[in-house]
This record gives structure tokens, sequence and C-alpha cells, in this order.
């Protein structure tokens, strides 16, 4: 299974329901390790001239470059392993980056900034910890291109693209969209 320009793969039935449910009831858990971020595009320093900011939640496993952060990345990264199984060439890469953002319901989902997540080459894996109405919006690898496809959380569901197609994620309206975001690195 290849990556194909402008069309990311999702798999609803990767994640076994037992381990998603352990994800979740962690995350989403009282002694669950939240830090507040600025915007959950950019984290806690947007840069300057972002007009709209989407304040949420972050949670950092593996710091950009490939240092692990965080003792819960053992549990999330069985996303990775699973994703592998299913996606052999994937075995050839790394996690260079891995975060979690949790946004509170903002009475409106409409799409936030419109973003890659590194300007090197790379793939990005985004698992989805709980059903919430905030979806993720594919656009192409250009800046000016249109919406390609959305995909909706739901929880266990797995949604993997090429890293130079621009995203965003929505705020939920009525639910917290809570989301694992794998960086993929090539080695």
């Amino acid at each position: 299974m290849r990556l194909i320009e402008n069309s990311p793969i999702v798999f609803d039935d990767l994640v076994p329901d037992q381990l998603s449910k352990k994800i979740e009831s962690t995350l989403l858990g009282p002694s669950f390790p939240w830090f507040y971020a600025g915007d959950v595009t950019y984290g806690p320093n947007p840069p300057s001239g972002v007009k709209d900011r989407n304040f949420g939640l972050v949670h950092t496993y593996v710091k950009e470059g490939g240092e692990v952060n965080s003792q819960y990345f053992d549990l999330v990264s069985a996303v990775f392993y699973l994703l592998i199984a299913r996606i052999p060439w994937l075995a050839n890469h790394e996690v260079t980056k891995c975060r979690s953002f949790m946004q509170l319901p903002a009475g409106r989902s409409t799409p936030n900034n419109k973003h890659t997540d590194g300007e090197y080459p790379h793939v990005v894996c985004l698992y989805y910890v709980s059903d919430s109405d905030g979806e993720t919006v594919l656009y192409g690898p250009n800046e000016a291109d249109g919406v390609s496809a959305k995909v909706k959380p739901k929880r266990g569901r797995v949604v993997v693209f090429d890293g130079k197609m621009y995203h965003a994620s929505s705020n939920p309206a009525n639910d917290t969209r809570t989301i694992v975001n794998f960086v993929l690195t090539e080695q």
C-alpha cells in the first residue's frame, strides 16, 4: 500500500478496541499531564502574524528530532507499530515528533490554520482518541489548494498522509477533540 498524492489512507480497524479504550481512558483521565497551547497548530508560542488562534492543550511524547519526552509514549507508540503491520514500507521510518492535542468545544466547527508539520519529507499519522465533531481537513501540497478530503474523528480511527499535504484541524462544536499526531521520517 502506497500513499497517493492528495489521498489519505484511513483505517478504522487498525487498533484493537481494548487498546483504543485504554488510550482514551488514559488521555482523558484525571492524571494525564496536559499543557496549555496558545494555538493547537503552532503550540504555546504561535508565530507573529497568526490571526486566528485556536487555544487548546498539548502533550509532547517525542520532541522534534526524535527525543522521547513522555512516559506515555510506549502506550501511544503501539499505534505506529500496528500501522507498520499494514503499511510495511513504514518500517524504515522513525517517529521524529509525536504530540497529542485536545481541543474543547467551541460552539463552531470551522477549519483552523492550514499548515504542514515540517519543511522536510515526512509522513503524518493521526490517531483519533475519541469520537468528536471536529474534522481534519486535508488540502493539496500547495497552500492555495482546495479541500481534497475531510476525516471525521472516531475513536480508534487512523489517517495517514504525505506530510507535504496541507491540513487543518477543526474546532469541535460539541465534543472534545483529542488526537495523537505522529510525524514519521525515513531513516
